[in-house]
């Protein structure tokens, strides 16, 4: 009890605060890789540096600050610039998937993002441009580093492994086939 009374005296001086904030930069680094390396392959001007590779990226321990900060800024980079290759009806189908599964609102517009990456990411590798975008989406996104770290955190796991972001761009894809009628 004592130990603990006395911390906010003595913690700082012992470099507490700023462990504590250099762990939690470089953990959120860790989560954001995945994400910001297929962006940087996407679209490679968005990057200052080149992404290394996972193990080379792990165990670069200087200038997290600032690392974490350029990650945020490059992942913002890159969704923007593959917003013209978003189809806006992925949104409307993950949000219908989302319901379904019951997501907090929070984690739905999460999974929306990231669908919405997903969809992108494929259209342009066929190279199918939307050529007229009817509304602008709302840009998740937190007033400050840490929110919008926390934000960024949920579109990188939904990314990486959602099965409700898979279903809603297979489902988009399903949508946008041409229809062959067969006759016999």
């Amino acid at each position: 009890m004592v130990t603990g009374s006395t911390m906010p005296a003595w913690g700082p001086r012992l470099g507490i605060p700023a462990c504590y904030r250099w762990m939690r930069h470089y953990r959120s680094l860790r989560r954001l890789y995945p994400l910001w390396r297929t962006l940087c392959q996407a679209k490679p001007e968005i990057a200052l540096n080149s992404p290394l590779s996972p193990l080379a990226d792990a165990l670069a321990l200087r200038d997290l600050d600032f690392r974490l900060y350029r990650r945020v800024v490059e992942i913002r980079d890159g969704l923007l610039a593959l917003r013209p290759y978003v189809d806006p009806k992925i949104t409307a189908i993950t949000h219908t998937l989302c319901r379904e599964a019951g997501l907090p609102h929070e984690e739905a517009q999460a999974a929306v993002e990231a669908a919405r990456l997903a969809a992108a990411l494929h259209a342009r590798e066929l190279g199918c441009r939307i050529h007229h975008i009817t509304v602008a989406p709302a840009i998740l996104g937190g007033l400050d580093l840490a929110t919008e770290v926390a934000v960024l955190e949920r579109i990188a796991r939904y990314h990486k492994r959602s099965t409700l972001v898979a279903r809603a761009v297979a489902q988009l894809e399903q949508e946008a086939a041409p229809r062959v009628d067969t006759f016999t």
